[in-house]
């Protein structure tokens, strides 16, 4: 009796381990895998993981670069808001700029050193012709108007006030995103014109205030409001002024 009961466990053992490793069992789970690895490799080649491998790639780079350029304009916008420097070199000059507008005369051909600015350290080549202070001086602005766009009429722009700017930034290199290499441009009361664009705008060093004089040797101190004002918005994420540097964006043609 006890021989048969073995006999019987035996053989249900070997139907069940038959059951298990059968064809049928085997092509089932063939079939899973297969199903999976299908689905995997869809997913994977989806533009959805194509959005997502980019972004750990890209992502964390683009975005250190965003902080950066963040940090790095509101540095540059806090030097803007003033110049205080001396400088050294040819000739003498006295100007006062009043906010609206400037009196002065003379001219500089120097090199300057400065806090404040973009760049500390600079070649300039200035002249400024202002022959009457303000308000007489904005009697004259039609006329000044009309001989930057070409009325040869207007003779006496200098009664109203001119100067003319030319720098050369020296350090930091000018190499540096956000350093300009050069600046030349027309000063007319508060207004400037770009020799290159030869278009009339308001910038961030519109609207100075403070004075300069130079003979051989000189000294200038000035601050701009505007910059100020585009140092406070910039904090809230808004450029007024419209000179922060871009940050490069590896997403964007």
């Amino acid at each position: 009796m006890k021989r048969t009961i073995a006999v019987v466990v035996l053989l249900c053992g070997a139907l069940g381990l038959a059951g298990c490793v059968s064809p049928a069992g085997h092509r089932e789970e063939s079939s899973s895998a297969v199903a999976v690895g299908a689905n995997a490799e869809t997913a994977m080649n989806s533009p959805e993981a194509d959005s997502w491998a980019e972004w750990d790639k890209e992502g964390p780079r683009t975005l250190r670069r965003k902080i950066g350029s963040y940090f790095k304009n509101r540095s540059l916008d806090f030097w803007d808001m003033f110049d205080v420097s001396l400088s050294g070199g040819k000739w003498a000059k006295v100007e006062v700029d009043y906010l609206i507008g400037f009196y002065g005369f003379g001219a500089t051909d120097a090199q300057r050193w400065r806090l404040g600015q973009r760049s500390a350290i600079a070649n300039e080549e200035t002249t400024t012709i202002c022959s009457l202070p303000f308000p007489a001086s904005l009697i004259f602005f039609p006329t000044m108007i009309g001989q930057e766009k070409g009325d040869k009429s207007g003779t006496i722009l200098t009664l109203g006030g001119i100067s003319y700017e030319s720098e050369k930034a020296i350090w930091p290199s000018p190499t540096t995103r956000g350093i300009p290499q050069t600046l030349s441009r027309v000063r007319m009361t508060f207004l400037e014109r770009d020799t290159q664009s030869h278009r009339f705008k308001v910038t961030g060093n519109s609207f100075g205030v403070g004075a300069e004089a130079h003979l051989i040797v000189g000294a200038r101190a000035k601050v701009y409001p505007l910059q100020i004002f585009d140092f406070i918005t910039g904090i809230l994420g808004w450029d007024l002024v419209g000179d922060d540097v871009k940050p490069y964006d590896p997403w964007k043609p």
